[in-house]
């Protein structure tokens, strides 16, 4: 082995500390990381050796490290005198003797389960009903800015139950099972996408590559929104329209004339223009 008497000597140290652990006390550094080949570790097999003045001991609390004597597998101390110890937090005096030091073995660690926590209880969180609503791309690009406008104009699809948990791509698979499996749903096209109508002044779309990053009760609280945009346009403003009963009265009044004019009934073709509903402005 080496001897570091002399370097002690020439430090003028007054304790010698002997670590295996990089800190302690709540934060305290006593090893110097820009010393040694590598930094402290408990599971390295490596002893750090530190040499404290009666300046630096106090000034551990405060930042101050030590002086980095060496680092070593083993260490041997010779005393030829009394000298003051602590053991295990507990002072004593040493007489002179030779106290060799090693690392013994490694501590397994373990972790105690608590008991009773398996009898607590969690509350499920609770389901959200959703109204579904779906909009087209021109009312959306005409008046996402106004959610008012975008309320009235919306189709109602019907109504959903759904884990405020989820995230959008679970949302999207069950309402694609819903369009499909339940006759009450209006066919939707599979090109549709999500409105988030909840986290800004107005509304705007939910890339489907980004669905998985979203729950859905961050873009919906009592309605849901979807953009169909393959769905027919419907009636754009109350003005042009009352509803949407009207507007498909008119169409198939429309319709009625024109199969009327192609038989050639051309005596009674005023007669069905009576049926389309006045226009309002």
């Amino acid at each position: 082995g080496q001897d570091f008497t002399g370097k002690l000597r020439d430090a003028g140290c007054h304790a010698v500390l002997f670590l295996n652990i990089g800190s302690y006390g709540g934060g305290t550094h006593p090893w110097n990381d820009s010393f040694g080949q590598s930094k402290p570790a408990i599971d390295d097999g490596m002893l750090e050796v530190v040499g404290l003045t009666t300046y630096q001991l106090p000034m551990l609390q405060a930042g101050l490290h030590g002086t980095c004597i060496c680092q070593c597998r083993s260490a041997r101390i010779v005393t030829k005198k009394t000298i003051p110890m602590q053991v295990d937090g507990e002072a004593c005096r040493v007489k002179p003797s030779i106290i060799e030091m090693s690392l013994l073995n490694k501590a397994v660690m373990l972790a105690k389960r608590k008991h009773g926590r398996g009898d607590v209880q969690v509350n499920p969180l609770e389901k959200l009903h959703l109204t579904i609503l779906r909009i087209t791309m021109q009312q959306y690009e005409q008046y996402h800015y106004d959610k008012d406008m975008l309320r009235k104009l919306a189709n109602k699809l019907g109504k959903m139950e759904i884990e405020s948990q989820c995230d959008l791509e679970q949302v999207r698979n069950m309402l694609n099972a819903k369009f499909e499996e339940s006759i009450t749903y209006p066919k939707v096209s599979q090109d549709w996408c999500f409105i988030d109508s909840c986290t800004a002044e107005h509304y705007f779309r939910i890339d489907r590559a980004q669905e998985h990053l979203h729950y859905i009760c961050d873009i919906a609280i009592d309605e849901l929104y979807i953009l169909d945009h393959e769905a027919a346009t419907m009636p754009q403003t109350p003005d042009q329209e009352r509803s949407f009963s009207a507007y498909s009265q008119r169409i198939g009044a429309q319709n009625e004339r024109r199969n009327m004019d192609q038989q050639g009934r051309s005596g009674s073709t005023a007669l069905y223009w009576n049926k389309l509903p006045m226009p309002y402005y």
